[in-house]
């Protein structure tokens, strides 16, 4: 059986790459798992430069001890963390996205930092000012590779109330490069939030910003109304004709009403041209070649779900029945 590459060493107790050490035993390397001497394969282009035991070694945990403390430090080096967006159940609604994602850079970061009963793979804080005052705020992140955070630590980080994210990359084992590893580490879609100190704080705040939403709504409709029965009264007192049309978007003047639609869908017929003593369709083009085309002729009056047509050219009936 073929040993698995290892990307990632230590040198002097200290993750490297591939990369950046000498070829051969000149690496002064060993393996992270098992503290076995390793050879650096780094040159050439046929076989992509990895590291292997100097002696046959049956190590089966090197590739994922590698890849953990090779994200740990990553995180030391860049300083800065990724977090996902944060869904939750609003009491009187659905769940919402209390949380929205972010880019976070640390002021302080440290690897293997005790919290008394347990040590998290890195500890952040990051600033944050609220009304004026300058916050520092914790941040636990579990790197999961091999193991993930289980009830026992959760029920600690709970204990702590420390908001705490978790980054899968258990299925990252081919990955070759810091580069690529980073791009791993910040990718939200491989991040869950475990725990958020803030939760309930968030909850309330967006069941308390849709009510506010909801309220809103209702009362924007009700200015929409008052609107459109103004200018419904107005069209009627001015002998023009109102035609409604169901179901179109507002931008339907830029449509084409020549296929698609029927009568009950909101066809809208020109009074004034007639092919074999049927009405036209309206369309722009169409309008746009009428001596009627002006505001009065082709004028569009919105709500939040209907739009009317305005044509000022005089017919006895219209079309459709009057909204």
């Amino acid at each position: 059986m073929n040993e698995i590459p290892l990307y990632w060493a230590l040198k002097e107790n200290k993750i490297v790459h591939i990369s950046n050490v000498p070829n051969g035993l000149k690496c002064d390397c060993s393996c992270p798992s098992c503290n076995g001497l390793l050879e650096a394969h780094n040159k050439g282009k046929i076989v992509t430069h990895h590291f292997k035991h100097h002696n046959k070694s049956n190590c089966k945990g090197a590739l994922e001890t590698s890849i953990h403390l090779a994200a740990k430090h990553l995180f030391l080096e860049r300083r800065e963390v990724q977090t996902p967006d944060l869904f939750a159940s609003v009491p009187g609604f659905y769940e919402q996205k209390v949380l929205s994602q972010k880019l976070y850079k640390a002021s302080n970061i440290f690897d293997e930092y005790s919290l008394g009963d347990f040590k998290p793979d890195i500890f952040i804080e990051f600033e944050s000012t609220r009304e004026g005052t300058l916050y520092k705020v914790p941040l636990i992140v579990e790197i999961a590779v091999t193991h993930f955070i289980d009830e026992d630590k959760l029920a600690k980080i709970e204990k702590k109330g420390i908001s705490a994210i978790e980054i899968d990359i258990s299925d990252c084992k081919t990955i070759k490069n810091d580069d690529e590893l980073w791009k791993e580490l910040t990718n939200p879609q491989r991040i869950k939030w475990k725990f958020n100190s803030k939760l309930s704080t968030l909850i309330e705040k967006k069941r308390l910003n849709e009510i506010e939403h909801q309220e809103n709504i209702v009362k924007r409709n009700l200015r929409l109304n008052e609107q459109r029965e103004k200018e419904r009264t107005n069209i009627h007192e001015s002998n023009l004709n109102l035609i409604k049309v169901y179901g179109v978007r507002k931008d339907y003047s830029r449509r084409d009403f020549s296929s698609g639609f029927t009568p009950l869908d909101g066809t809208v017929y020109c009074p004034k041209d007639k092919i074999n003593n049927q009405n036209k369709k309206i369309s722009l083009s169409h309008c746009e070649k009428c001596n009627f085309y002006e505001k009065k002729h082709f004028a569009t009056i919105n709500s939040d779900s209907d739009v009317f047509v305005v044509c000022s050219f005089n017919f006895t009936k219209p079309f459709l029945p009057l909204p």
